[in-house]
């Protein structure tokens, strides 16, 4: 990792699709970038306060979220977001985008 690297902070409970998207984001982005994988919302927060992130990859199913609580947070946090949602999420995910 170099001081020219995209950091990118990695929200997701999954150990397995954390894994997965790091793999894929290796393969796929054309600069240099380097990934921090926290599982938990709470964890996220917390790294976010030390800054150098320049984007959040951020799951709306976090189990340490409450209902709408990760698409709420996303709109205070200042670094861009990405949020992913799975599938039984998503109809909670549009009505939590619609307050």
């Amino acid at each position: 990792m170099t001081s020219k690297s995209i950091k990118i902070l990695l929200v997701e409970d999954n150990p397995g699709d954390a894994r997965l998207i790091r793999e894929m984001l290796a393969e796929a982005v054309g600069a240099e970038v380097a990934i921090e994988w926290v599982p938990s919302l709470g964890d996220g927060l917390r790294r976010l306060c030390l800054k150098e992130i320049v984007l959040v990859l951020l799951d709306l199913g976090l189990p340490d979220s409450q209902e709408g609580q990760g698409t709420r947070i996303s709109f205070t946090i200042p670094e861009p977001v990405m949020a992913a949602a799975p599938r039984p999420l998503e109809a909670k995910r549009k009505s939590s985008l619609e307050k």
